[in-house]
């Protein structure tokens, strides 16, 4: 009995000291590990976004808007007792896709963004469910809103998640992998000033990752405001007289050099990517024929026509081979070598003075002037007015197209002929 009694108290002995190093492992070795899953349960650190600068045009018309934006998240700590064939019901999205997106951040720390750009009925149809799914919250970014669509596209630009490139760039590190930045135009080109500063609110949850109270609060600061110095009404009349053709136009002040008018067509929406294109969309973009996406106006190159006889009659003045009233007769066309060069006008605008010939838009006489001047003084004038040279615009992440001004160098060795 006596024996009984003693193996009895080693047992009792031995399993309270296994009960004791449990204890003491979980609580010592592991503690710092179970006290951050603690902190991670009860603590949340949700992102307030900045509001984004606005961009206006010259008369301060807002080409874009702010609007609020929301999207469905997932706590990481969640991620393994989620209901996965209910949530896909939930928020419309494929099981696959589910599946994806949460094994892919199941190991981090970071909430795992299930789907975004939400609409109201399905923000309140994910608030009612919340308690069936622990750790699911809704939150609310500051979307892009562009009021004219295509209008001035090429210019105003657009959003888009960040790349996996783009995340390597040092001032770009410190943003959300899911972030929304500026992808083409001013609103890439001005990223930096229009992004502002994010916020953030640090806030104590329940079980159910319902808020209880705010611990900590950094304020957001807004993005700074651009004023360009187009006129959107001036880019529509231009988009409303092409119609249908494609082509591209530029307006400039000529007393301050400013651009009043860009527009290249045909062109795109940029409300299509606000919450990110999908696939379908811009396959369809990148395979239409008429090419929405590429800016005619700083990437493609086109003879200048009449717009060069001004160039022809500054260099005949100044080099002496015309006088402002010497007239030349125009028959309708000039014989040049074995090629014949017709005017406008087949029956010719008779004697023309410089005026005249300017107003008339007289193809002979300019013509004339050509050949009085030869190719490399033509080639002198032009250079010096900037044709063949790039403009310096910058509209990221075109790349600007320079011109081709040829002379008898330039001949010689592309077309290997005198």
């Amino acid at each position: 009995m006596q024996k009984r009694i003693q193996i009895g108290f080693y047992i009792i002995i031995g399993i309270f000291l296994i009960i004791l190093s449990r204890l003491w492992y979980l609580q010592v070795i592991e503690g710092h590990k179970y006290r951050e899953l603690s902190e991670g349960n009860r603590l949340k650190i949700i992102r307030t976004p900045a509001p984004r600068g606005i961009i206006y045009d010259r008369n301060r018309t807002p080409l874009v808007k702010n609007i609020p934006s929301f999207s469905v998240l997932i706590s990481p700590y969640n991620i393994r007792d989620i209901d996965a064939e209910a949530l896909s019901a939930l928020l419309s999205i494929e099981r696959d896709e589910i599946d994806k997106r949460l094994n892919k951040n199941s190991q981090g720390f970071v909430p795992v963004k299930l789907k975004q750009g939400l609409s109201f009925e399905e923000v309140a149809r994910i608030e009612a469910r919340r308690s069936d799914f622990p750790g699911l919250f809704i939150e609310t970014d500051v979307g892009r809103e562009y009021p004219f669509g295509k209008v001035g596209a090429h210019i105003i630009g657009y959003l888009g998640k960040i790349t996996a490139a783009q995340q390597n760039i040092p001032e770009l590190r410190h943003l959300p992998p899911d972030a929304l930045i500026g992808q083409w135009g001013v609103e890439a080109l001005f990223d930096n000033y229009l992004r502002g500063i994010s916020g953030e609110r640090i806030i104590e949850t329940d079980a159910l990752g319902r808020e209880l109270r705010i611990l900590q609060e950094k304020t957001p600061a807004k993005g700074m405001d651009i004023e360009l110095t187009i006129d959107i009404k001036m880019q529509k009349a231009v988009e409303d007289a092409f119609g249908d053709k494609a082509g591209a136009l530029v307006a400039i002040n000529p007393d301050s050099g400013e651009i009043l008018a860009l527009e290249s067509l045909p062109s795109f929406d940029p409300n299509s990517f606000s919450n990110g294109i999908n696939h379908k969309e811009w396959k369809g973009l990148m395979e239409n024929k008429k090419r929405p996406m590429l800016n005619r106006a700083v990437q493609s190159q086109y003879p200048p026509g009449s717009v060069f006889k001004i160039i022809t009659a500054i260099a005949a003045l100044e080099e002496g081979v015309i006088e402002t009233d010497a007239k030349i007769k125009c028959a309708g066309g000039v014989n040049y070598g074995k090629w014949r060069f017709g005017c406008w006008k087949k029956e010719g605008h008779g004697y023309v003075d410089l005026h005249k010939a300017i107003v008339e838009s007289c193809d002979t006489y300019f013509y004339e002037l050509g050949k009085r001047l030869g190719i490399e003084m033509i080639y002198k004038y032009a250079t010096a007015f900037g044709f063949g040279k790039e403009t310096g615009i910058e509209l990221m992440p075109v790349k600007e197209r320079s011109g081709l001004v040829p002379n008898t160098e330039w001949k010689r060795e592309k077309k290997k002929q005198p």
